[in-house]
């Protein structure tokens, strides 16, 4: 669409040049660029923790937990009970245990571990008949408060079936 048109139909002078189509363009770019760049720079800002805006290298994020194993209760057992088990890390203050009833489901912090040298838990709290998934984080305890680290990822070593 021819700009003289625009401005003509607005009743401008078309001698101005509709200087002021080109002041708005003008302006809508720069807000563009403005907020293309924000994005950009935005995007590049290391957000890996939480606890440490200034990227201090004594701050670090716990280690995702490894050699999880699970084992539940024998058949018949008056008590069921699922006992989960881990790799231990020196470099952790403890473990966050979660558990959920499905692959999908929320999966609610039932126990903290508060020493980095355990490596086994017993669950045996509303545990029945069933199917039940775990996961494990470690965390780290800094003056701001503690830093978690990854969940374990879900794998089939993440699930056990509680029988009668």
């Amino acid at each position: 669409m021819n700009l003289n048109k625009i401005c003509a139909k607005n009743l401008l002078p078309v001698t101005q040049n509709c200087r002021h189509h080109a002041e708005i363009r003008f302006s809508i770019v720069f807000l563009i660029a403005v907020l293309i760049s924000i994005c950009l720079t935005s995007c590049t800002l290391d957000r890996k923790n939480p606890l440490d805006p200034k990227n201090n290298p004594k701050i670090k994020i716990p280690n995702e937990v490894v050699g999880l194993s699970l084992q539940s209760s024998p058949r018949n057992s008056p008590t069921k009970w699922v006992r989960i088990s881990w790799q231990e890390d020196s470099s952790v203050d403890g473990y966050y245990i979660y558990r959920g009833r499905s692959l999908t489901s929320q999966f609610v912090r039932i126990q903290t571990i508060d020493q980095n040298y355990v490596k086994e838990y017993t669950d045996s709290d509303n545990i029945n008949t069933g199917i039940y998934w775990y996961r494990i984080s470690a965390y780290k305890e800094y003056p701001e408060g503690a830093l978690e680290g990854k969940l374990s990822p879900l794998t089939e070593n993440s699930v056990v079936e509680v029988r009668e």
